[in-house]
């Protein structure tokens, strides 16, 4: 990749390489870092295991450089004729070998999925259609997989809780908000108890963890009241 790199350099204008370049070396970087994280992980007993887990871990992290870095060098240079002639094809490279090693097994698939889903997010905002949204959030929940002493407080760890945070706080706001609510307050009657039937069948068909988890506190306090289960 390096000397891919290198070829490009001495075809270009000295004049315009600087920033490319300077983009590349954080990028290559990123994909030696991920050339580690990745032996490591394939040599680790499984995710159980500390070095399995830490493997993972830092895949997540470098996978997710890697993305961002050409993000931003694609969009900076999005004018730039010699960066797609030149340059982006040692990106792209790059991008596709690393893509093919997660390719090796079920966990590694989730993982390229939920950084993928990350950084869409972070390019595009969030999704608009309770379709998508739903998507999503079962996409980036594979994170709970990982070892809470080997993700939690990473970027990427803060980035997914944020990013869960707010698409379920969009379910949570259409479909439960207004029925837990009624829940709370409202006199115990058959209509509400279809109600209630109705809407532990949504919960249950949703991604939403947390929306799933008020509505479980309610309903236990429902259920005491109407001495039903």
């Amino acid at each position: 990749m390096k000397k891919y790199m290198i070829i490009a350099l001495l075809l270009a204008p000295l004049s315009v390489c600087a920033q490319p370049d300077a983009y590349f070396e954080g990028f290559c970087k990123a994909f030696d870092a991920f050339h580690s994280f990745f032996s490591a992980y394939r040599t680790s007993p499984g995710l159980t295991s500390d070095a399995g887990a830490a493997g993972l871990s830092g895949l997540t992290q470098q996978y997710h450089t890697l993305l961002k870095v050409y993000d931003e060098v694609s969009f900076k240079h999005r004018h730039d004729n010699l960066f797609y002639t030149v340059f982006r094809p040692g990106y792209r490279q790059a991008l596709e070998e690393v893509e093919v090693l997660l390719e090796a097994d079920a966990p590694l698939r989730s993982l390229k999925e939920m950084v993928r889903t990350m950084v869409r997010i972070e390019r595009e905002g969030f999704p608009h259609t309770d379709r998508e949204v739903e998507e999503s959030i079962r996409l980036l929940r594979f994170a709970k997989v990982y070892r809470p002493a080997f993700f939690k407080g990473t970027l990427e760890g803060m980035l997914l809780q944020n990013q869960i945070r707010g698409l379920e706080a969009y379910i949570f706001r259409k479909y439960f908000d207004k029925v837990i609510t009624t829940l709370k307050t409202a006199p115990v009657t058959d209509s509400l108890r279809a109600q209630v039937h109705s809407v532990m069948e949504l919960a249950e068909a949703s991604s939403c963890v947390s929306c799933r988890d008020s509505l479980s506190v309610v309903l236990l306090d429902f259920y005491c009241r109407t001495g039903s289960r």
